[in-house]
């Protein structure tokens, strides 16, 4: 089981003794307090502990405030001072945990376990761990070390929960006896009014719910294990008590008869759990597996029918009849259900159950019908636009259906391209959809067809409707670009931006220059993108002047124009006093100076930065790879890098598909290669060329052949360097790099394996 970030940190703030240490002290107002006068010198020991508790009270603090980097780098300290001090290493387990520090985070929970055996809430957080790690028997074991303990005696809610996860974790590793007997514990808590009183806030009503549910389990996982008395022991022993239990006995009842070989019982139990028309779609599951067993498969579909018309708002019933007329070869009266069904209340489940049954029978240009027929009647203006909203909640749960099922998506887009060849009209909407979805699937010719296609639409007089639409255009050109630099082709990239800064009114034309600007770069014409990021600065308004001015530094300096560029920063840094101009300044000066080979003053306005406001991501995580990649302050850059990494997430959280930032993760396994932790670094590195999404970047294969190639990988080194040559070849402004350069003479002293890069 997963267990979230700020879980993690609430058992990190369970009471310790440091806690309750130093909160004993705290007994006088601070302002009446008289100064701590110890009765005797104070050994050297004393007084590494009493340093390490005032780390570890700052550090409590910075948890609470969600710093977690900064809360590790103090219980660090902490521990070096008082390495015998198991409080430190509990609080570190969790924060380690939630920072994906894996390995660190199993090491401070062994160490708090050797310090302090009875510690049962770190054998919970251990045992999880494991779990994560996919070493059930070893979690198993952390938690029977865990309820063994002393203290949990005091705690009935937590050993009600970690047996649960005990039992739950025990069948998962199909040890039914051990399985019954932790869910047996769990009852046992729940039905006892004295273990989890009402007048400690819990809901009398909601534990028997749960027993309940818990007893259901444990039934379940005797008829898997053909315990089948034992299941009506338990069934017997429960319904007593648990009147919810009671309302399943034809259920479990029909599962006994029929893994007992008695089918004809078994659907008569089952009729009779049916007549009350539960929800869901399980017990009707049921009913077509016994019917299979009494060779009546052929009447599945017909009492099917029966139940769902009497039980007409069970979607997920109405959805398994016609999934089974699907099956059944009966597509037209599947197709009606899914219909009617998203005519009353149009869902993703719906549609992808329709578009499916339509690529079974070859007919998946009908589901593009319905995608544009909705999409047409959800535009529409004037006297009948009562329909509006129904067609575009229609269109939005079509879109999901395509959206989230690759291979679906994949496959609608040649049915999309032989509408377009046979002169059949797609609306606007219909085909920027399609350009997005054959971008996700990485069909970038496609792609790059429809958007064009859209293009040329948004100035045909037939469609003013669409071509009136300002947004329209603008997205139509933002996706074409982005996907012709997804492909590399930057001389399209050129062609479109013309093109657009001749004829758009609606779209700003800074953004045709910026992009005209990157990709005369990318193709050595220095000279001519520094005239276009000149020009977009020169439209720009008071809104984009910073980004404008900042993407014209960057190409002055890419063009070698270095003194051009220092004074556009020192300029820039005088003109203003707003401190996100300040910081974005600095960030490009710092970045000049890079590229001027002159790191020193590069470093300095990264820490200029920093004294200003320690919490900026791109700042931390510049430095700290400028100090790896001199192999120098590396426990400290490689702080700043992990504080880069929290930052940035905690700057995603709500984010939709939020993931980390492959830059960040580059220069975190950079610096764990530079501390010789290759097998971390190895890991982080494969993560961020996964993440990248076909932009890789060259200098992350390079580092991914270095740790390969000082991991004896040489094969693997050489494919990596290899990329990397490629990818700086293919961008004509990064060939004269002195990386490039050195990737070249690492491919050719890759014959002597003993030379280390």
């Amino acid at each position: 089981m997963s267990i979230s970030k700020r879980l993690w940190i609430a058992l990190c703030l369970l009471a310790t003794p440091f806690v309750g240490e130093a909160r004993a002290q705290q007994t006088v107002p601070a302002e009446h307090a008289a100064a701590y006068v110890p009765l005797r010198p104070q050994t050297r020991e004393e007084l590494a502990r009493r340093e390490a508790l005032e780390l570890y009270g700052l550090a409590l603090v910075r948890m609470h405030q969600d710093r977690l980097v900064d809360a590790v780098r103090l219980l660090e300290e902490a521990r070096t001072r008082d390495p015998e001090a198991s409080p430190i290493y509990k609080s570190l387990a969790p924060i380690y945990q939630a920072l994906s520090r894996t390995e660190d985070a199993l090491q401070s929970c062994r160490r708090t376990l050797e310090l302090d055996p009875g510690d049962f809430e770190t054998w919970a957080i251990y045992g999880r761990q494991l779990k994560n790690e996919d070493k059930p028997k070893d979690a198993q074991n952390a938690w029977v070390r865990a309820l063994a303990c002393q203290g949990m005696a005091d705690h009935p809610d937590l050993r009600a929960q970690l047996s649960f996860d005990l039992g739950a974790l025990y069948a998962q590793t199909h040890d039914s006896m051990q399985a019954i007997a932790a869910f047996g514990l769990v009852i046992k808590i729940l039905d006892d009014p004295e273990a989890l009183p009402e007048r400690e806030g819990y809901n009398r009503a909601e534990l028997q719910e749960q027993a309940a549910d818990t007893y259901e389990r444990m039934i379940k996982i005797c008829i898997e294990d053909k315990q089948y008395q034992r299941a009506l022991k338990l069934f017997a022993q429960g319904r007593k008590s648990h009147p919810k239990l009671a309302a399943h006995l034809n259920y479990h009842m029909a599962k006994v008869e029929l893994a007992q070989g008695s089918p004809e019982r078994a659907l008569i139990q089952l009729e009779g759990y049916l007549a009350g028309q539960p929800p869901g779609t399980e017990a009707y599951e049921l009913l077509i597996s016994i019917l299979k067993e009494l060779h009546r498969g052929d009447d599945s579909i017909d009492l099917l029918k029966t139940y769902a018309e009497r039980d007409v708002h069970n979607t997920a019933l109405q959805l398994l009849l016609a999934r089974e007329y699907s099956s059944s070869g009966r597509s037209p009266e599947a197709a009606k259900i899914y219909s009617a069904l998203a005519d009353e209340s149009p869902t993703e489940e719906i549609y992808r159950g329709l578009f499916g049954l339509y690529r079974k029978d070859g007919e998946l240009a009908r589901a593009l019908d319905l995608f544009n027929e909705a999409i047409g009647r959800s535009t529409e203006k004037g006297k009948e636009t009562k329909g509006a909203p129904q067609a575009a909640a229609k269109a939005r749960a079509m879109l999901a259906a395509l959206r989230d099922d690759a291979s679906l998506a994949k496959d609608i887009l040649p049915a999309a391209e032989q509408k377009i060849k046979n002169g059949e009209n797609l609306y606007g909407q219909t085909l920027f959809f399609m350009a997005v979805l054959a971008d996700r699937a990485r069909e970038l010719d496609r792609a790059e067809r429809f958007y064009r296609i859209c293009l040329g639409q948004l100035g045909d007089p037939r469609r003013q409707r669409e071509s009136n639409n300002p947004q329209q255009e603008s997205t139509v050109y933002v996706g074409l670009l982005e996907v012709l630099w997804k492909a590399h082709k930057y001389e399209d990239v050129v062609e479109v931006c013309g093109q657009g800064l001749q004829r758009t009114q609606a779209t700003n034309h800074l953004h045709f220059y910026e992009s005209l600007s990157r990709a005369l770069r990318v193709l050595g014409r220095g000279e001519e993108a520094v005239a276009a990021a000149q020009k977009g600065f020169e439209i720009a308004n008071e809104d984009n002047r910073r980004w404008a001015r900042v993407n014209y530094i960057v190409t002055l300096a890419d063009a070698e124009h270095f003194q051009q560029a220092l004074a556009e920063c020192q300029a820039a840094l005088k003109e203003t006093q707003d401190p996100a101009d300040v910081r974005a300044f600095r960030l490009e000066l710092s970045n000049v100076y890079t590229t001027m080979h002159d790191i020193p003053r590069s470093e300095e306005q990264l820490q200029l930065i920093l004294k200003s406001d320690p919490n900026d991501a791109i700042a931390n995580n510049n430095l700290g790879y400028s100090w790896a990649d001199q192999g120098k302050n590396l426990e400290e850059a490689e702080h700043l890098i992990r504080k880069a990494l929290e930052l940035d997430h905690e700057q995603k959280v709500g984010a939709i598909a939020a993931s980390e930032n492959p830059t960040y993760l580059d220069s975190l396994g950079w610096v764990l290669f530079r501390r010789g932790r290759l097998k971390e670094a190895r890991a982080i590195l494969e993560k961020a060329l996964r993440l990248m999404e076909g932009e890789e970047d060259p200098a992350v294969w390079d580092h991914m052949g270095d740790v390969y190639f000082r991991m004896e990988e040489p094969e693997r080194a050489r494919a990596a360097w290899q990329k990397s040559v490629i990818l700086y070849e293919t961008e004509k402004l990064r060939k004269a790099d002195d990386h490039y350069k050195e990737l070249k003479h690492k491919l050719h002293l890759l014959e002597a394996p003993k030379q280390h890069p």
